[in-house]
């Protein structure tokens, strides 16, 4: 957290992981808990996380293919 980021030309200040919870589990058509999505991405990558919340430190133009870098 309070890493900065580059995507593109736009800079950004990570704020906030995106975990999610067991609900993710779910399959909606039958309501069976048949994934375990939180637990492969904790064995998969180490935590539990989908992603990040970021604030727009500078902003720029962000286009398919950027690379993102601290």
């Amino acid at each position: 957290m309070g890493q900065e980021i580059t995507i593109g030309r736009a800079r950004l200040k990570v704020v906030k992981r995106i975990m999610r919870c067991a609900a993710t589990d779910v399959e909606p058509g039958t309501g069976v808990r048949d994934l375990s999505i939180p637990s492969t991405l904790m064995r998969t990558y180490g935590h539990p996380d989908c992603g990040i919340y970021a604030e727009v430190i500078e902003g720029g133009e962000i286009a398919p293919g950027d690379s993102i870098s601290p």
